[in-house]
């Protein structure tokens, strides 16, 4: 991340290419969820991340909460779109067993195929941390 940027776009950008990272290389995305991230390049990453939120005003305990937030949220969509992409997920789905997933199947099987979805959900989260500043 740029630490002269924007806060919220850094943020956004930097969980984007992270999110883009596991999706091209399957087996990162599988070890990062069970080892924890260390070393000199995570540390300097990290601290880019809560520099920006200080910048911003975030206090020290929701700076905490938001990078822990927004890694796992971030790798576990990125688990999710990579588990998801087996064609026919719901071939064999009933109306009558699950008729909401039913009716959404089209659209479920698709937020596996597309970015928006992650990125809708890591505005929103981002969002949310600004929101919160403001408010305190």
């Amino acid at each position: 991340p740029d630490a002269n940027g924007a806060w919220d776009e850094e943020l956004l950008r930097f969980f984007v290419a992270f999110h883009r990272l596991y999706l091209e290389h399957p087996a990162l995305a599988q070890v990062m969820s069970q080892r924890p991230l260390e070393g000199p390049t995570a540390m300097a990453r990290g601290e880019l991340l809560l520099a920006l939120l200080e910048r911003a005003g975030v206090s020290d305990e929701d700076a905490v909460g938001a990078l822990v937030s927004l890694v796992g949220y971030t790798i576990g969509m990125s688990l999710y779109r990579l588990s998801r992409n087996a064609p026919g997920r719901f071939a064999g789905l009933a109306p009558e067993a699950a008729p909401t997933a039913y009716r959404l199947r089209g659209r479920i099987a698709a937020s596996a195929e597309h970015e928006d979805l992650f990125v809708d959900g890591l505005r929103r989260l981002i969002d949310s941390y600004c929101r919160r500043t403001v408010e305190a």
